[in-house]
């Protein structure tokens, strides 16, 4: 009795070391991410008051507000979370696979090749999410665009009558927009499922093989349970979502949106011109 009240207390420390830790990675990886969005939207003001007349003429002010908050909080979900739980997740397969080694490299290898399909679909979902994001992204400019330019020409609009043209203009603008992102979410939506399919296929495939370890007497039925039970825990959890649909989503979201933030960088080169000081006699 002594040993099995020894070893719950062990679960029940590791249990709470683990939160702990989890709450401290947390909070300073998304207070980090805070800080650094704070940090870019300071310098993204900094250099639009540096550029000169010539370029706020020619850019859109929807596109300078998309960049300020749409493509701010993508790098920021890319800094934060996405790094987050992509260092968590390297961490359990590191060690998941270590332990797993340890038990049956047979059944360690097996298993890992009927994930092998796997890094393929990450990638294509990934492409997928980085095309549907830059084109939302384009949308809302288009969208705040047209929202500021009838907001300063409301004289106008209304001296000429344009009033339902432009509501109408208005309301598919906002239909294109939501198409767009109802085509994100679709692949979002699937990207959860597919994963959840995919380690559902290696947990019957490690039930299988695993199965004939043990009826061959390879190894014991503990060395298979452990990692049955993970898997179902991990399925059930939605760990799937957290430890790849969130990294992949957050990375290609900032993927999207640094280019269009270097684009405006690009244009650094167009700053107001010193002011020429007469040589002093």
């Amino acid at each position: 009795m002594r040993s099995v009240a020894v070893y719950a207390l062990l679960i029940v420390a590791s249990a709470l070391a683990g939160g702990a830790a989890f709450y401290g990675m947390r909070e300073i990886m998304n207070g980090a991410s805070r800080r650094i969005e704070v940090d870019l939207r300071n310098d993204f003001v900094r250099h639009l008051l540096r550029l000169d007349a010539g370029f706020h003429a020619g850019t859109r002010t929807g596109d300078l507000m998309s960049l300020a908050t749409n493509d701010t909080l993508a790098v920021r979900q890319a800094a934060g979370p996405g790094v987050m739980y992509s260092a968590n997740t390297t961490m359990n397969f590191v060690l998941g696979t270590a332990l797993m080694l340890w038990m049956s490299p047979p059944l360690t290898v097996v298993v890992l090749l009927s994930m092998a399909v796997l890094p393929p679909v990450v990638i294509w979902f990934g492409r997928v999410i980085h095309r549907r994001f830059e084109r939302i992204q384009a949308q809302f400019g288009t969208l705040s665009a047209m929202v500021q330019e009838n907001l300063s020409g409301v004289r106008i609009v209304r001296a000429y009558g344009q009033e339902t043209g432009q509501a109408g203009e208005f309301d598919a603008l906002n239909r294109e927009y939501l198409r767009r992102n109802m085509r994100l979410a679709y692949v979002g939506g699937a990207f959860h499922p597919v994963l959840g399919l995919v380690m559902g296929g290696a947990m019957v495939v490690m039930l299988w093989y695993g199965g004939r370890l043990v009826m061959a007497g390879t190894i014991t039925a503990g060395a298979v349970d452990p990692g049955q039970e993970a898997g179902v825990r991990a399925v059930r959890a939605g760990q799937p979502d957290l430890c790849l649909v969130h990294p992949v989503g957050a990375g290609e979201g900032e993927r999207a949106s640094v280019p269009r933030d270097h684009r405006l960088s690009g244009c650094a080169r167009r700053t107001r011109p010193a002011p020429v000081r007469p040589d002093s006699k």
